[in-house]
């Protein structure tokens, strides 16, 4: 008696769910190579898009802040009203994170296991004010002048050539 259990197939010869199988691999591939293959790097990048949308959002705050803080702080001087005050800043916050030291070599130090692993944040530093500019009635008189540029000069830490008081 001749069993056959298997058919021995001609190789030139593919059934239809073969080169289905074929095609549907093909398509995955190159679906993993336009997509999924870039081991999380998308996901990544709008990480560090939202961050950095973040700290622009963060600055644009500190900065309004600081203009309508030295804003009071100018109309609060006889002779000065109807003023506009602008404020700019050198880079962004600086950010301090804790290190080890290993003979010469300067290490993190890091918080967590594997993908969790943060390092150790100490704290934040504002960025440092190049200059105040401002305009205000009464700014034509150099009395006020005077007394707006050493005001400021003494409060912000800011030589005064960094100050710069005009008339409207």
């Amino acid at each position: 008696m001749n069993l056959k259990f298997w058919k021995t197939a001609d190789p030139s010869k593919k059934s239809g769910w073969q080169v289905w199988i074929l095609v549907a691999g093909a398509a995955l591939g190159i679906l993993l190579l336009v997509t999924g293959g870039n081991g999380g790097t998308a996901s990544k990048k709008e990480e560090w898009t939202q961050e950095s949308t973040n700290l622009q959002d963060e600055m644009l705050l500190y900065q309004a802040r600081l203009e309508e803080k030295i804003l009071k702080l100018c109309q609060s001087v006889p002779g000065v009203s109807d003023a506009s005050v602008i404020v700019t800043l050198s880079g962004s916050f600086s950010s301090v994170y804790a290190t080890e030291f290993y003979g010469d070599d300067v290490r993190y130090v890091v918080l967590g296991n594997g993908a969790s692993e943060k390092p150790l944040f100490l704290s934040s530093t504002p960025p440092k004010i190049l200059g105040v500019g401002i305009v205000c009635r009464g700014g034509e008189s150099p009395t006020v002048q005077k007394e707006l540029t050493d005001l400021l000069s003494a409060s912000l830490d800011l030589p005064s050539n960094r100050i710069h008081v005009s008339a409207k």
